[in-house]
């Protein structure tokens, strides 16, 4: 009853111990827990705030260079309409006397001829002029109406006016503004047109070409002039024919971007003067926007690039039609907003974390406090038992204490030690066969480079990863061995060993951080990862230049070793299926073979 009595009493303090135990435990693990969680948080905030700033870069870049792209397009359809009409007019040039007898009369526009309303016109460079002379030239330019009626009509929110200024002083024109309808008769316009920029760079050009940008005194807004000199079927210089183009709704909707607050969207010259609706005063580029001389270097390099400076990204991309820049400023308060939001996110998963965590504390505890009622020296003895199994005693045997769940975990727990020391011996004999299989199998026994059904594995892996809608990043390069059969025949299988070997170690050495596959006789297979992938034209290089320098310092031909190669990268917007990728490689491989048979042949 004593011994009874004294083992109650140990029992107390050990539950209580226990408790304190479960507590102290908790608490250190809780603490720990939240102190990782806050570096991993941290860590994780810094990588969200670099994806989020490289996705904000990418996002800029692309819509940047999408309206530039756009705007691109729509100056070279100006280009070609003008190329339409120049072609017409320099084949009229072939017909003239048929076309002078068969034209009709046109002059000045006069005032009934009403606001908007399209018609020829005729003006001259100086005003010393007799109608007489100039019959033959507007009877000949009057066809020009074929042309100029639906061009000019079909775009008549863009062009405005389109005009021929002869050599001989005669200009005609086709419009629709009244200004010019508003000279009574018998009056001529005149206009020296010698003089202005459209006339005087048309004579020194040789094909179509824009000139500067100007606000039109008529009120059509941000114009531009494209013009193109005219010659006749001798190439004689007749003239230079342009047209105006009012780009107003162009350029608005090229720097329309909605990027986030305080973003704004700008253009600039090649002399660095910012494109405005209002060109009255130019403003340069330096002095438009706070930006250190090195950044605006690159910004008026003339590249697709993106400039992050201290407090904004840039994103600029080249029109080249007409020598513009596109560039799109976006603070980088717009990247703050969006890192903010990362980090209140961050906030409200640790409260949910650190909630949850005394709410398992407590639970953890109460439920400890009710186990350890029931928990006495028998469990403690067979944990002991336990861990003398655990660490490796698989002979040693846990003593039967009592006869009830406990003495049955006991039971169970030996023969589940007997059991499992003969599943361990047999895992360890299986273990090891697989191990050599899987090697034998991996491995091309000649020259233990990675075999063709490990390259099955491996592609099926990549094209696993294309099916669940990742976009991996790699590139894969086919190599074969230019000279095999030869070697076989003239040397013998045994040297063309050779030459394969020391092949696949060429292209090892090289491409040293990618696995590379021998899949068939003479062919090797490279799939580009990480530095390799970043370095591959570089390191193609290398490896032209590597096998240029063997066959000058090897005196054995079975050593001398050429290998054809095409590499092409994975492109997930064109590519379905790792297949295609391959497919353009082997192309490029052949291609490369080619080229080098050509160059034999031409030495």
């Amino acid at each position: 009853m004593k011994n009874t009595d004294a083992q109650n009493e140990k029992r107390i303090p050990i539950r209580k111990r226990v408790l304190l135990a479960v507590l102290v435990i908790t608490l250190a693990i809780l603490v720990v827990a939240v102190v990782t969680s806050m570096g991993a948080m941290n860590k994780m905030r810094q990588v969200g705030e670099r994806r989020l700033s490289e996705e904000l870069s990418s996002n800029l870049r692309h819509e940047v260079l999408n309206k530039a792209s756009n705007t691109d397009a729509k100056l070279a359809a100006y280009r070609k309409y003008m190329e339409v009409i120049r072609d017409y007019t320099q084949n009229m040039y072939r017909d003239y006397d048929k076309l002078v007898a068969s034209g009709k009369y046109f002059d000045t526009p006069r005032m009934e001829t009403g606001e908007g309303v399209y018609a020829m016109t005729s003006a001259f460079a100086h005003d010393n002029v007799k109608i007489e002379d100039y019959m033959d030239e507007i009877y000949f330019f009057s066809h020009l109406e074929a042309i100029l009626e639906p061009m000019a009509k079909d775009n008549e929110e863009q062009i405005s006016t389109i005009y021929l200024g002869t050599t001989t002083g005669l200009l005609v024109s086709y419009d629709r503004w009244s200004t010019l309808s508003a000279v009574p008769k018998p009056d001529f316009l005149i206009y020296d047109y010698f003089q202005s920029e459209w006339y005087t760079k048309g004579m020194q050009e040789d094909d179509i070409f824009f000139t500067s940008l100007y606000v039109d005194a008529m009120g059509r807004g941000l114009t531009i002039t494209i013009a193109t000199p005219i010659r006749d079927q001798n190439g004689v210089f007749q003239g230079v024919l342009a047209a105006d183009f009012d780009i107003t709704g162009v350029y608005n909707e090229m720097i329309s971007m909605d990027l986030g607050t305080g973003s704004f969207s700008f253009a600039f010259e090649n002399d660095r003067s910012v494109i405005s609706l209002d060109l009255q005063d130019k403003v340069l580029l330096e002095n438009y926007i706070d930006i250190d001389e090195s950044s605006l270097e690159k910004m008026t390099s003339g590249k697709t690039r993106i400039i992050e400076t201290s407090d904004a990204f840039y994103a600029c991309a080249p029109i080249e039609t007409v020598d513009w820049t596109l560039c799109a400023k976006v603070p980088r308060t717009v990247l703050l907003e969006k890192v903010q939001t990362l980090d209140r996110s961050f906030v409200f998963a640790m409260l949910v974390f650190l909630l949850v965590s005394v709410v398992l504390v407590l639970v953890g505890l109460f439920f400890a406090n009710k186990v350890s009622k029931s928990i006495t020296h028998p469990i403690e003895l067979l944990v002991n038992d336990m861990k003398d199994i655990a660490g490796g005693s698989l002979d040693h045997k846990a003593a039967v204490y009592r006869n009830d769940e406990i003495g049955d975990m006991t039971n169970n727990l030996n023969e589940m030690v007997e059991r499992l020391k003969g599943t361990i011996s047999d895992l360890v004999i299986a273990e090891a066969k697989a191990a050599e299989m899987h090697e034998l199998a991996s491995t091309d026994a000649l020259t233990s480079v990675k075999s063709k059904s490990a390259f099955d594995s491996y592609i099926a892996e990549l094209q696993s990863e294309i099916d669940r809608g990742d976009k991996p990043i790699f590139a894969i390069a086919v190599f074969d061995c230019d000279n095999l059969k030869v070697i076989n025949d003239k040397y013998g299988h045994d040297k063309g060993d050779v030459y394969l070997i020391t092949s696949s170690r060429l292209i090892g050495s090289i491409f040293k951080y990618s696995p590379v596959f021998r899949v068939g006789g003479d062919e090797f297979v490279a799939i580009l990862h990480g530095e390799d992938y970043e370095n591959r034209e570089r390191l193609l290089k290398v490896f032209a230049k590597t096998q240029e320098e063997i066959k000058k310092t090897e005196g054995n031909p079975w050593k001398m070793v050429s290998v054809s190669v095409g590499v092409a990268s994975y492109d997930y917007k064109n590519d379905s299926s790792v297949a295609d990728t391959l497919r353009r490689a082997d192309k490029l491989m052949y291609e490369n073979k080619a080229q080098k048979k050509a160059n034999v042949s031409t030495r």
